[in-house]
């Protein structure tokens, strides 16, 4: 922390910056500017939402919130200098004291590859703040994907001294122990979790996953039952268990679970492309076609779907239906992973 400190300049005002709080507008002003530019970064609309925030930022240099949203803004735009940018500005207007705005320049520079800067910054939010539950669990989940594994259990073990019993903490080891096939101390971890929120879908979704893993089919439906329950509109839930009754040759109430799953989702694009191939692989190609077709309308750059449409017309043996569909894929992406199976495919036919 100290040693980051010395790089970050001390934050100054800038020229003409209001600085008696007499000379601010309502602080009400601050939450719907913030609430606003929310919106406009929804709807794409992103210099509106930047400009409020630059308000914001003027007038309440002391508040975190306008720089996170800022980053985040940024980062959305893949204009990752001025996100890492408005992280440091913020760090310095609070004078180092927010750890919200350290973790998320933390996770910006770790999506970026910078590990050992993420690392340092990880540990800054942690100074700042030891009850900051999020950059525990961001700095061990970084620390996972290095393969640093016991770095990362410490971390976990800090985050539950420092912070108590937290869903996040007690899922990620329970899936460390999973990945070592330590099941029982899984299952244990897994209902400490659950206790800590009940309505955490993710928690119900990845323990019912895990006993998947280890062929406990009842204990895993009854788990899906309750990620559903947890959270009814979460897309992930229904498709994933869709996906295990398929697997274990339920088709009728995979079928099932995928309507419903499209019913409470309904532009969700994905959910229909995995009831179109279940329909194919029922022999009923026809009714296939009008669910990729509909999955194509709800989000035409959806890559997936034209690829999987080509792959079963190819199947059916319309090669020059095929070809269009690959076509259609890759006019929405060539340059990705699967744009190059596309055009393995492409090429084959």
């Amino acid at each position: 922390m100290e040693e980051i400190a010395k790089k970050v300049p001390l934050f100054e005002p800038a020229m003409g910056e209001p600085a008696a709080t007499a000379e601010r507008p309502l602080p009400i002003n601050l939450e719907l500017w913030l609430h606003r530019a929310k919106v406009h970064t929804r709807k794409y609309e992103f210099a509106e939402a930047e400009k409020l925030l630059n308000k914001c930022m003027l007038y309440w240099p002391e508040d975190g919130r306008p720089y996170v949203a800022l980053g985040k803004l940024y980062s959305k735009q893949s204009r990752f200098d001025k996100a890492r940018a408005a992280y440091e500005r913020g760090c310095q207007a609070t004078q180092g004291e927010n750890p919200y705005i350290w973790q998320c320049w933390a996770v910006l520079e770790s999506k970026g590859g910078s590990i050992r800067r993420a690392r340092e910054l990880f540990d800054a939010a942690t100074v700042a703040d030891a009850k900051h539950i999020a950059a525990w669990h961001g700095w061990a989940i970084l620390e996972i994907k290095q393969g640093n594994i016991k770095k990362a259990r410490n971390l976990l073990a800090k985050g539950l001294k420092y912070c108590g019993g937290n869903e996040y903490i007690y899922q990620t080891l329970a899936l460390l122990e999973a990945r070592a096939e330590r099941f029982e101390q899984a299952r244990t971890l897994f209902q400490l979790a659950t206790q800590c929120n009940p309505k955490s879908c993710a928690s119900w979704l990845s323990w019912a996953q895990v006993e998947m893993r280890a062929e406990n089919n009842v204990i895993a439906r009854k788990l899906f039952e309750k990620a559903v329950q947890a959270s009814p509109k979460n897309r992930f839930s229904w498709h994933v268990w869709a996906l295990f009754e398929a697997n274990q040759g339920n088709t009728d109430k995979a079928r099932k679970l995928l309507k419903i799953g499209h019913a409470v989702n309904p532009r969700d694009p994905v959910i229909l492309q995995s009831l179109a191939l279940l329909e194919y692989n029922c022999a009923s190609p026809n009714v296939a076609r009008v669910l990729f077709r509909k999955a194509s309308q709800i989000d035409p750059r959806h890559q997936p779907v034209w690829i999987a449409w080509g792959w079963m017309e190819w199947k059916e043996g319309n090669e020059r239906t095929a070809r269009s569909l690959y076509q259609r894929a890759l006019s929405v992406n060539s340059t990705n992973e699967c744009a190059a199976r596309c055009l393995q495919v492409k090429n084959i036919t």
